[in-house]
């Protein structure tokens, strides 16, 4: 055989290996180790109102891009990064209701910090932390105060402490984690910016009987008037009351009415 034919086979050869390679490194995660992500239990007033949720989890893989998964069971198996901080989030959602993930607060943790073993326990105040990474994330700054470099241990014991204020610690929904994750880019974190939003009271005439939950897993029980209205506390930010029979969306300013289909 001429050289010039084995020059172009060796070549064609050394082509298709490379492919291959290529095509594995899409594929394998490398550096990474598969670990099981867990739901706490759902609260007592959403399983008596709209039985067992479904769940959509989120996740960054081992190359840093956001992956996602359905769950029926409220566990999945990740791969996550071995080296930083990273956020796992869950949304319950209820399909035969149509009520849709993002509807309700969801829980999480931040990896590697909650690890049992080779299973990651999302908690509800986890949540809030997988949120503000997030928020973290989307906001300008400092690259230094990125989640990935956050004393995460230390936020969530502050966020069980007696230094921030009662209302906060009783639902830390009600602090505007965008806003405090802006600021913490340019300035550093300071706890004195957890804080309630400022809201005003706000009576709202439900549109259907019960039973009717909130949007937090830490929400007190919805108190229902006589006349079948109820009193909330209402911020710029939309809020959700939920039924099985649909959602009544409002904020300080106004409200609406997304029934079942």
């Amino acid at each position: 055989m001429k050289l010039a034919a084995l020059l172009q086979i060796d070549m064609k050869m050394n082509m298709l290996l490379l492919t291959v390679l290529l095509l594995a490194a899409c594929t394998i995660d490398f550096g990474s180790e598969e670990l099981t992500a867990r739901t706490p239990a759902v609260s007592e007033a959403w399983l008596s109102a709209l039985g067992e949720p479904d769940w959509v989890f989120y996740w960054y893989g081992p190359d840093g891009q956001e992956r996602s998964a359905e769950s029926a069971t409220g566990f999945i198996t990740v791969s996550l990064p071995d080296a930083v901080a990273s956020p796992v989030l869950a949304y319950p959602y209820w399909p035969r209701l149509d009520i849709r993930a993002g509807t309700v607060r969801p829980a999480g943790a931040i990896f590697p910090f909650g690890l049992r073993d080779d299973d990651i326990a999302l908690t509800w105040s986890g949540g809030v932390a997988g949120v503000f990474y997030q928020e973290l994330l989307h906001a300008s700054g400092d690259d230094s105060r990125l989640g990935e470099y956050f004393d995460w241990p230390r936020f969530m014991e502050l966020l069980d402490s007696e230094q921030i204020d009662a209302a906060v610690r009783a639902d830390p929904w009600i602090v505007d984690w965008r806003s405090v994750a802006i600021r913490t880019r340019v300035t550093g974190f300071d706890r004195r910016r957890l804080k309630s939003r400022p809201v005003s009271s706000l009576r709202l005439v439900l549109p259907c009987d019960g039973p009717w939950v909130r949007a937090s897993p830490f929400s007190a029980k919805l108190n229902i008037a006589s006349d079948g209205s109820a009193q909330v506390e209402a911020s710029d930010e939309a809020d959700t009351l939920i039924s099985p029979r649909g959602e009544l969306r409002f904020n300080a300013r106004s409200w609406a009415w997304f029934p079942n289909h």
